[in-house]
């Protein structure tokens, strides 16, 4: 694992720990449930890039929805342009 977020290496770690998290909202709805990943910082990072890997890494996520047959969330827009837009993983 390169623990870098311009790597996908990580992804399938990522998607996993979605996939978990899924799994505890479905068995327990009520309450709080969080997930936090944490990339390396980089000085070399400025917004633009930072968002642009960003999206890399959230393509990769879809990559592998779409790999186990998960289906795009009803009810919001894959266009990232879309106001009804949400990441579904």
């Amino acid at each position: 694992s390169c623990k870098d977020i311009a790597c996908p290496a990580d992804d399938a770690a990522v998607w996993s720990a979605l996939d978990r998290l899924r799994a505890d909202i479905a068995a327990a709805p009520a309450g709080l449930h969080t997930l936090v990943c944490l990339f390396q910082p980089r000085s070399d990072l400025d917004e633009a890039r930072f968002e642009a890997m960003l999206w890399r890494r959230l393509q990769g996520l879809h990559d592998l929805d779409v790999q186990r047959g998960v289906a795009w969330a009803e009810g919001v827009s894959a266009d990232p342009k879309a106001a009804d837009f949400s990441m579904s993983i």
